[in-house]
């Protein structure tokens, strides 16, 4: 049974450590039998140091680069404008700070909001190339800074860390808040949630990868707050969600 506790680093979800271990163990072999499911969401299941987990993306500079156009924005629409910049040669930082915000608007014409993230993605590379590259801005030791600049908030500057410096961070994201409180049957918050999964994990890059890419495909595709898909979800097997939506009223986070 699970058990509420006092909070404290590894106590705040109302885990125990060997809970929580366990919950992490299940959901990574439910994550890793629905890899195709995964595919379908823009994740590829690859080796822990791989960037192609990031939607079969070829780079750390792509990944950046997406991880700025993919706000507000299908993937499947920020796949084809990857494919145009490959092709034109600026899927790169280095090449990003060469162009004008002008140009790299026409670039990214196809993505929801482009001339703002044309501004924020060409001020990101030149505060990347006066660093040194893209790997002397994105470090762990740098997280303020990256939280500093604008389009940057605490789920993408923990998503760059973790796929692009392949740092042992969990990027906490109200998709794996909801997905993780209607598991457990307890109402988490974000820091909560990365918490819980960070402690459990105890800096497997592989394990943070895959949950991140799990609890985000499940909460994008089935556990939406109001109208969950229950009966279609992988999760099914081991989420305490359905039974207590059919013994309670109201569609409740948890």
């Amino acid at each position: 049974m699970m058990r509420r506790e006092a909070k404290g680093r590894g106590t705040h979800s109302g885990l125990r450590g060997s809970e929580a271990r366990g919950l992490i163990v299940r959901l990574i072999r439910v994550f890793e039998a629905n890899s195709d499911f995964l595919a379908s969401q823009g994740w590829v299941v690859s080796d822990a140091r791989s960037f192609s987990w990031w939607g079969g993306l070829e780079s750390p500079d792509e990944v950046a680069i997406s991880s700025f156009l993919v706000q507000l924005t299908r993937w499947e629409t920020v796949a084809e404008v990857m494919k145009r910049l490959r092709a034109q040669g600026i899927a790169s930082i280095e090449a990003i700070a060469k162009l004008s915000v002008e140009e790299l608007d026409r670039a990214i014409i196809n993505v929801n909001f482009h001339r703002t993230k044309a501004r924020r993605l060409k001020a990101f590379a030149e505060e990347a190339m006066r660093s040194g590259g893209l790997l002397g801005l994105v470090s762990p030791a740098n997280e303020a800074r990256l939280l500093g600049i604008e389009g940057i908030g605490i789920e993408t500057a923990k998503s760059m860390l973790l796929f692009i410096a392949n740092a042992p961070v969990f990027p906490p994201s109200k998709y794996s808040q909801v997905v993780l409180s209607r598991l457990i049957g307890l109402q988490l918050g974000l820091r909560d949630v990365e918490e819980l999964v960070e402690d459990a994990v105890s800096g497997d890059v592989y394990a943070l990868k895959m949950i991140h890419a799990g609890l985000a495909s499940v909460g994008k595709a089935y556990c939406s707050k109001r109208s969950p898909k229950c009966g279609e979800c992988p999760l099914r097997g081991i989420c305490s969600f359905p039974k207590r939506r059919n013994e309670e009223p109201g569609p409740g986070i948890a």
